[in-house]
């Protein structure tokens, strides 16, 4: 069975990724582990020795590990709780995912975006990473993927293949439905020139994919091409649908966010009131 790496929130008032990581877990037939994390600077004073750090280092992480055991076994227990010392969260995370995780899960943000140590694990993780949201206005379990249908370099069919992979299977375990999105993009300048039959742009895709839509079974109402800009498009689309997942995947290229590149993901992302699963693919 494969092991998903549940990352505690560090702020109380943050969503509760213990209590969502390990219902998924169970869903999707996952063993969970817990791991929570803290540090503290400690100022340069006279009597700050090293016995000193070390042994407010221990009572620290000791107080978070009760803590966290206390609210595992709260959950039902028998999931196993690490505490690390780590200043920099998300080089660690990734190094213990590389361990044997098949999944992360982390709370993403409890106001309106996404912080730097979440851009951080999107930029470097090496497995899926689920982030969760306490913004979370969906009515159903539905789940939302992005594809980029427009590529065709291997790379780009190949992540959307992994894409809908895990999309099917956090369907199949949430009872949701699945629907697929694929903006064409045109920025508003070109598109407000109105020399660009739109209309004509969306029926070209469903003609050149006609094979791999029909494939997916999918109900027609559950498909949707979109003409504009991907900052706008998708965040709208999973608002109006009201998702509960949105998938999308990350083209890991010397670290950066490679499937919709800089300021595009960023306003994708950070615009998402669903919980968030980030799948990752590098490039031969």
């Amino acid at each position: 069975m494969s092991k998903m790496l549940i990352v505690a929130p560090r702020d109380d008032n943050q969503f509760d990724a213990l209590a969502k990581g390990v219902e998924l877990a169970q869903t999707l037939k996952m063993e969970p582990e817990v791991v929570g994390y803290c540090h503290e600077s400690m100022p340069a004073v006279d009597g700050m020795t090293p016995e000193l750090v070390e042994s407010i280092k221990n009572r620290l992480m000791s107080d978070l590990n009760d803590s966290l055991r206390t609210r595992v076994a709260q959950l039902g227990g028998g999931v196993p709780v690490t505490v690390r010392w780590a200043e920099y969260l998300a080089e660690d995370v990734t190094d213990l995912a590389d361990q044997g995780a098949s999944l992360i899960v982390k709370a993403y943000r409890k106001s309106d975006h996404l912080l730097p140590t979440d851009w951080h694990l999107i930029r470097q993780t090496r497995v899926p990473l689920m982030l969760l949201t306490d913004n979370h206005r969906a009515r159903a379990e539905d789940v939302l993927v992005a594809l980029d249908l427009g590529g065709k370099n291997e790379a780009k069919q190949m992540l959307n293949q992994q894409l809908l992979h895990h999309a099917k299977a956090l369907v199949a375990a949430t009872g949701g439905e699945l629907h697929l999105a694929y903006v064409v993009h045109l920025s508003q300048v070109i598109r407000d020139l109105e020399v660009i039959d739109t209309r004509q742009l969306v029926k070209d895709v469903y003609r050149q994919h006609a094979l791999l839509l029909e494939s997916l079974g999918l109900p027609k109402d559950n498909i949707h091409v979109m003409v504009g800009d991907e900052g706008r498009c998708l965040p709208q689309l999973a608002a109006k649908l009201q998702v509960g997942y949105f998938v999308i995947g990350a083209r890991q290229r010397k670290g950066l966010l490679g499937y919709v590149m800089g300021n595009t993901a960023e306003e994708i992302l950070s615009k998402m009131h669903s919980h968030l699963l980030v799948v990752p693919h590098f490039d031969q």
